[in-house]
């Protein structure tokens, strides 16, 4: 079997033409780009729900009963705030990179071209000068290798790997994002038509009955007072007791009116919770999980067929 000598060279010649027009990257371009899209459109819905939750959170009553009494009440929307918060800024990042990758795939592959057909050409320089075998084919190797993974393996890993990705988490992702929609939806509407309460104060007692004139006579003199005073103590007492179930009353309706369905939202932030969490696993996999595997694959065939050319 003859022995092709020359393939080093021509594996150069077509390296320096991928510098010039790279292949593969608009696949893998376009699939991060439809990565990034759909990451910003999440990361803009949880900051929404940040932002509602923190409005509510800050909503303040007050209660005049004795003195006077403030209250956060919706800052029991405390652990779902902050569970969104940091949700969005893992989403963020992954979107950030996934808007880097785009960005990057055409001078990575222009960078491995050129170290891929500098690593050929020392390949084949062993052709023209036996004696420089041992010093360069080591070194010939590596970079022919390293500028393949960028050239070729790389974007054809994330090109390929975006459409099983695709096809696997599609639907998946899909559902995902609707359900995270749909309770940011329900949590910013039912804020949204909480009213702004103001504090609740009650009223002074009204003043009691002006007494009555005392009666003739000597027995009239020392009855009538004491049953004046009986009588306005009673009406005080009724007028207080009257005024304080007011406030109280008062103060319920305040917190009622002041925070949203507590169970309803309580309940959205498990959905956004699950759902949120079931996009950042799909972006991971589709962005680092799947394509890495691939790369790894291509990366190990590209080196056996240098190896053994």
């Amino acid at each position: 079997m003859v022995r092709l000598r020359h393939w080093p060279l021509a594996a150069a010649l077509l390296c320096a033409i991928l510098v010039w027009k790279p292949v593969f990257i608009g696949a893998a371009e376009h699939y991060n780009a439809e990565v990034f899209g759909s990451a910003i459109r999440v990361y803009a819905v949880l900051r929404g729900i940040n932002a509602a939750l923190s409005v509510a959170k800050e909503t303040e009553i007050g209660v005049g009963l004795v003195g006077s009494i403030t209250a956060q009440p919706a800052m029991v929307l405390d652990p779902i705030d902050e569970t969104v918060a940091r949700v969005s800024d893992l989403v963020f990042v992954l979107a950030a990179t996934s808007g880097m990758l785009e960005i990057a795939f055409a001078p990575l592959a222009q960078l491995g071209a050129v170290a891929a057909a500098i690593g050929f050409g020392l390949l084949y320089l062993p052709v023209i000068a036996p004696a420089a075998a041992g010093v360069v084919s080591g070194l010939g190797r590596t970079l022919a290798g390293f500028g393949l993974m960028l050239a070729l393996a790389l974007p054809l890993g994330y090109g390929f790997g975006g459409q099983l990705g695709a096809y696997w988490t599609e639907d998946l992702r899909a559902e995902a994002e609707r359900t995270l929609q749909g309770s940011a939806d329900t949590i910013e509407a039912a804020i949204e038509t909480v009213p702004s309460t103001p504090p609740a104060e009650i009223a002074d007692p009204p003043a009691g009955p002006p007494p009555e004139e005392a009666q003739d006579g000597w027995l009239g003199s020392l009855v009538s007072p004491m049953l004046d005073g009986y009588d306005q103590a009673r009406g005080a007492a009724a007028d207080a007791f009257a005024g304080v179930a007011a406030g109280v009353g008062s103060a319920g309706q305040a917190v009622s009116d002041a925070v949203p369905d507590m169970a309803a939202v309580q309940a959205r932030g498990s959905e956004i919770f699950e759902s949120s969490l079931t996009l950042v696993a799909i972006y991971g996999f589709r962005l680092f999980v799947l394509p890495l595997v691939l790369l790894w694959i291509l990366t190990a065939l590209a080196r056996r067929a240098i190896a053994k050319p």
